[in-house]
């Protein structure tokens, strides 16, 4: 029986025998490599010809050779299938109906913008093409210095073309006459697509001495051709899963990958930076990474939008609705009359709304998925039933495993074929054209490269017999899609050392394309939708699932259909709706913003106080001034600072009145009255950046002051003003009065002998060890005066930690800005591979990470192409990574003196209070510093401080676990040694301190603060001042890095730093501590550390535990013992890896613990070690 509608090339129905249809896959038995190994590895089989056949054969391509009965059928090398017109009313062209036109509402879950919301904006006026390319530059542009995070989505960017294009679709707007749905919206191509003017580099890296890298296209493929013509602007080209342009990321788990090959467009997608987006599909490529990122993907009819050389590969239209993805296939899939086989193709006929809708499940294929997975589809497909009027039709299909295995051969054979060809036009050269690829890609085309004629004949027949197999299903249930997930695993994690190297791991890989395959062997079209989200097994966020649905050759119509009701089962049915990745970008509300910012600061030329508070009253939130200062110098917006430093007249005036000795203030008086404009602040600043500080040292001029005699207001407001550069000083860290170990105190004059004899013996001691360390080249070189002791003679490093970090900026050409990008970004590297410091590392993990930032700072790459100095340049980027690694391993070691006063749960008045009581005990005292009074002194007036105040006692007297006594003796020891600093400041500056007049402490309560009488504990949950803003009801979407806390926080909040309240754990939670183990049990202790991902804070970040049985139940109890209400999501053991590292193994089951028990014990490794995920705890109410 004929299809009822006219094809060119449909295969005649038939059923494959029944014995074809048994299906039982393999895991597959391919080797599993990356780092070295695979370098290496790879070397060697790109050299061996033998290697190469083995590990063909040992992957099972020669499996369907092997095929009873398959000499019998007809070679079939391509599974062109097209649809002709048969003169309906349907047989012209699809329009983009109105439909399309309609926005989703507002309040519908995890809302994607889509093209419709675009037209919307700006057909009101509320936004510009213009505007919306201008936001999305910065977000894309890899060639900045320091590139955007959603950048690694892109490879490359015409700016010029992209603001020529915008403007052109502003313009059309203004005058009203748009040319569409898709005027002046933002869409991407992968960049294996040729668009004109740009390399098509197929995310290969680029090397100038290959002829390809300089020839850019000359011509634009079809597809992108309509969208333009359309009025959408093509940012760019997208990224391609390469480890030489790096890996884009998956937004929905970061600890995932976006699925390949259209990776780039599935993470920009997923992101929200791009609705729209082209790419291509051989084996999945379209499919998995939609599905991956949580998006919609249409893989057309073979040769739909266009032919391309290859046997497989289509190019299709990706999107985050389906409404945009419909628009995109109508427009990409009308006639080329250029290309003389797509200019065959009827348009896809609109499913007709009373025909029978059938969907065709195999069930041992759908169980290969794995069991979140397939319930999740499952889920799915009930509903499509239930609501929507499916019918399910159990089908069987053949040959399911060797026709897999004849895919992946044949995408190999002609991988290999097109990448030997590709940099030479033609002529096939394998040192021009696989040299191109990295270690994975080009040891896997080796392989594909022997498949013989033979086998590939055999592919062909196989082919045949599927095609007809589905003609015969389709006969029989007319209509009938296949529905499967799109990919029997929610997500493929990311391996730490992968970024270096890439990883070859054919298993997985062929895993993943268990179910795509099918449409590119058959050429059928098909559809992905997400169906759900599961949860992961490593990282933070779901893993969105995917739900494909495959139907007869032209039926994208059809498809398209189905993906509409997918979207609203998600939408309306699936519990919680539509999620939207925690770090979406909302491309929308940053354009608006810059149109804001933009009118305010430059147009009405408003302050930034202005503009934050603008901001707060009618956007709800309150950018920081560094913040906004930040995104206008991002935007390039004109400056309206003119800095004092560039006017060379005015710094060479200060220079002259400086060398006079002229005070800050008279200077000031001075440059005004000779007109110069400049404010104290600007000269200040001109003056600290040229190291212009005073000009007579400090102590002659206190010896000018009479003595006994104060100084003058006036004349101490001159000198504070002249030391106002230079003031400021570390945190005291107890070993004596700030800088210069306890030396620099009180003047000489007002010493007793034996006071100042204590300080000479110290100088002297000093002086003795500090020679001795010298000497043995144990401390670096001081560039100053240090504790009484003159600076070391100048001189070449005498050892590698001598370069400082200022020397090493200098080296590296770093300025505030690429600095704390090198900061931020090795640390974050550090984090995700667990590196805490150089020594513990390791020297590969250590190098490997340093390679690592290199690669993603442009930077740093374009210095070290420089290869003078490179020892110096590689020396100081080692330097700030082992500051960066320092500063990890310290923050939150030292406390703070907000930190202190917190753990106290004192209230600022109640602080200031305390302080100021130790403050006239120790100027009572005249107390001179602990060097030169001694240490006995200082205890006995810090005990007479602690005697006579109640409220000190009753902190020290409270029974709270937390924080615990020695916590809280620390924190008042804090308190002591920041009053003694601010005495010794007062003292040696000459300062009168105004002191309010004594209360008591202990019995007095202030309004709005906690009872004075209650334990730390309770006084910290206490400490809420009424009518304090609610942070969580903040919109954490508000749209970009602006978005900060409110600065209205009066009273109780200022100056502090609050530990996070966690409230009671929930009986939906998702984990449930365990309550404490019954019965006799041998305890023994165990190490917690915090997992780098943990919300919940801890100081120190590692404790001790104790556990009394080997049940992870009590493992997690014990790992929020101290943290009320909250969760542990993960436990991982940590194991020596025997090179100064560790590796986590992940601990889901009492099985898993008693293993790694087993294993701590017979290592003697010590008390086993366990890495904690903690999160803080919800409410469901």
């Amino acid at each position: 029986m004929a299809p009822p509608r006219r094809f060119a090339n449909y295969p005649g129905p038939k059923e494959a025998p029944t014995e074809t249809f048994v299906y039982k896959p393999d895991d597959g038995q391919n080797p599993v490599l990356r780092g070295w190994p695979l370098v290496i590895v790879s070397a060697l089989v790109c050299k061996s010809t033998y290697l190469q056949k083995l590990l063909w054969e040992n992957a099972g391509f020669g499996k369907p050779k092997a095929i009873p009965g398959l000499d019998k059928e007809l070679r079939r090398f391509d599974p062109a299938v097209i649809p002709l017109a048969d003169g309906t009313s349907q047989s012209s062209e699809l329009e983009v109906s109105p439909e399309l036109f309609q926005r989703q509402p507002e309040d519908v879950a995890g809302r994607f913008y889509s093209a419709a919301d675009y037209h919307a904006l700006y057909k009101a006026g509320e936004l510009t093409p213009l505007q919306v390319a201008e936001a999305l530059l910065p977000l894309i542009r890899r060639d900045l210095e320091t590139p955007s995070k959603y950048a690694n989505a892109w490879l490359q960017t015409n700016v010029d073309e992209v603001l020529s294009a915008a403007r052109a679709s502003t313009a059309r707007w203004a005058t009203g006459k748009p040319l569409g749905l898709l005027d002046g919206v933002p869409f991407g191509v992968k960049d294996d697509i040729d668009v004109k003017g740009f390399v098509t580099t197929a995310g290969r890296k680029v090397d100038k001495s290959h002829p390809v890298f300089n020839s850019p296209a000359d011509r634009t493929e079809w597809p992108v051709q309509k969208l333009e013509e359309a009025g959408a602007i093509m940012m760019g080209k997208m990224n391609m899963h390469e480890p030489s342009t790096g890996t884009a990321t998956n937004w929905y788990n970061k600890s995932y990958y976006p699925g390949g090959s259209s990776s780039g467009a599935g993470s920009a997608l997923g992101g929200g930076i791009v609705p729209l987006a082209i790419g291509t599909d051989a084996g999945g490529s379209i499919r998995i990474p939609t599905s991956f990122n949580g998006v919609y993907g249409l893989k057309v009819t073979f040769n739909r939008t266009g032919t391309r050389n290859s046997t497989m590969c289509v190019v299709g239209p990706m999107s985050a609705t389906v409404d945009d993805l419909t628009v995109a296939y109508r427009l990409m899939a009308q006639p080329n009359p250029e290309d003389p086989v797509q200019s065959l193709f009827a348009p896809s006929l609109l499913p007709d709304p009373s025909a029978k809708k059938y969907i065709g499940v195999h069930r041992e294929w759908l169980n290969r998925s794995s069991p979140d997975v397939l319930e999740t589809v499952q889920k799915a497909i009930d509903y499509l039933c239930s609501q929507r009027g499916y019918e399910t039709v159990d089908i069987q299909l053949p040959y399911l495993e060797e026709g897999q295995l004849a895919h992946v051969a044949t995408c190999l054979t002609e991988g290999a074929d097109d990448a030997k060809t590709w940099s030479t036009g033609g002529a096939s050269s394998t040192k021009n054209g696989m040299s191109l690829l990295n270690s994975p890609n080009r040891m896997v085309l080796a392989i594909g490269s022997h498949s013989h004629a033979t086998d590939y004949l055999k592919y062909a027949q196989l082919r045949q017999v599927v095609m007809r197999h589905m003609a015969a299903l389709f006969e029989r249930h007319p209509g009938l899609m296949m529905v499967t997930p799109t990919a029997p695993l929610a997500g493929w994690p990311v391996h730490p050392g992968d970024q270096a190297y890439g990883v070859s791991d054919g298993n997985t890989s062929v895993l993943n394309m268990t179910y795509c395959w099918f449409a590119n062997t058959t050429g059928l079209p098909a559809v992905t939708c997400p169906a759900g989200y599961v949860a992961a097994a490593q990282g933070e966020g779901s893993l969105p699932v995917g739900i494909m649905a495959v139907g007869e050759w032209g039926a994208e119509e059809q498809l398209l259909g189905f993906a509409r009701e997918a979207e609203a089962y998600l939408g309306q049915a699936y519990p919680g709706g539509r999620l939207r990745p925690a770090e979406w970008a909302d491309v929308v509300g940053l354009a608006k913003e810059k149109q804001i910012c933009h009118r305010l600061y430059v147009e009405e030329k408003k302050s930034l106080d202005e503009i934050a508070e603008y901001l707060r009253l009618h956007h709800n939130f309150t950018p920081s001034k560094r913040a906004l200062l930040s995104h206008f110098r991002k935007w390039e917006f004109p400056s309206k600072q003119n800095p004092a430093y560039k006017n060379a007249a005015l710094v060479d005036r200060i220079r002259e009145l400086w060398e006079q000795n002229v005070v800050q203030k008279e200077m000031l008086r001075m440059l005004q009255d000779e007109g110069f404009e400049v404010s104290m602040r600007e000269l200040s600043r001109v003056r600290t950046k040229n190291r212009w500080l005073l000009r007579e040292p400090t102590e002659a001029r206190k010896r000018k002051i009479m003595p006994g005699r104060r100084q003058s207001t006036v004349d101490r407001t001159e000198s504070d003003e002249e030391d106002a550069d230079s003031d400021a000083s570390d945190e005291d860290d107890g070993a004596g009065d700030g800088a210069g170990a306890g030396i620099v105190g009180a003047a000489e004059d007002e010493l007793d002998p034996v006071q100042l004899e204590r300080r000479e013996q110290r100088r002297r001691e000093l002086a003795i060890e500090s020679a001795e360390k010298w000497a043995a080249k144990k401390r670096r070189r001081r560039t100053r005066d240090w504790a009484g002791l003159p600076a070391d003679p100048p001189g070449p490093p005498r050892f590698p930690s001598e370069t400082t970090l200022e020397e090493s900026k200098a080296i590296l050409e770093l300025d505030a800005e690429r600095y704390r990008y090198f900061r931020e970004r090795f640390q974050k590297i550090c984090e995700d591979a667990g590196v805490i410091k150089k020594t513990l590392a390791g020297p590969e993990k250590w190098e490997a990470a340093k390679e690592q930032l290199v690669r993603e700072m442009a930077h740093l790459r374009s210095l070290l192409w420089d290869k003078e100095g490179l020892e110096s340049k590689r020396l100081a980027i080692d330097v700030i990574c082992c500051d960066v690694t320092k500063r990890m391993r310290t923050a939150g070691k030292q406390m703070t003196l907000a930190a202190a006063k917190n753990m106290l749960g004192m209230n600022p008045e109640e602080a200031r209070e305390t302080r100021f009581a130790f403050y006239r005990i120790l100027a009572a005292d005249k107390f001179a510093g602990k060097l030169e009074s001694g240490e006995e002194r200082w205890n006995e007036l810090k005990q007479k401080w602690l005697d006579e105040s109640a409220l000190l006692q009753r902190i020290l007297a409270s029974q709270d676990e937390e924080p615990s006594r020695a916590d809280r003796t620390r924190a008042i020891d804090m308190l002591a040694r920041d009053v003694r600093k601010r005495y010794k400041d007062d003292i040696t500056k000459g300062r009168e301190k105004k002191l309010p007049p004594a209360t008591d402490t202990g019995t007095g309560q202030s309004v709005g603060t906690p009872s004075s009488d209650q334990s730390p504990g309770a006084r910290r949950r206490a400490g809420v001042m009424p009518g304090q803003p609610d942070l969580s009801s903040i919109d954490p979407n508000l749209g970009s890095s602006m978005l900060m806390a409110p600065d209205g926080q009066a009273g109780y909040a200022v100056g502090q730093q609050f530990v996070p309240q966690y409230p009671p754990a929930q009986a939906s939670q998702v984990y449930h501590p365990a309550g404490p183990p019954t019965g006799p049990t041998t305890r023994f202790a165990i190490y917690f550390r915090l997992h780098p991902t943990s919300t919940v804070v801890a100081v120190p970040p590692m404790w001790i535990s104790m556990l009394g049985s080997r049940s992870v139940e009590e493992l997690r109890s014990a790992a929020v013992a101290k943290f009320p209400g909250a969760v542990c999501l993960a436990v991982e053991g940590l194991v020596k890896d025997g090179k100064g590292g560790e590796v986590p193994l992940q601990i889901r089951g009492d099985a898993e613990l008693e293993a790694y028990l087993d294993h701590v014990q017979s290592m003697q490794g010590g008390a086993p070690s366990f890495s904690v995920h903690l999160v803080r705890g919800w409410n469901t109410s």
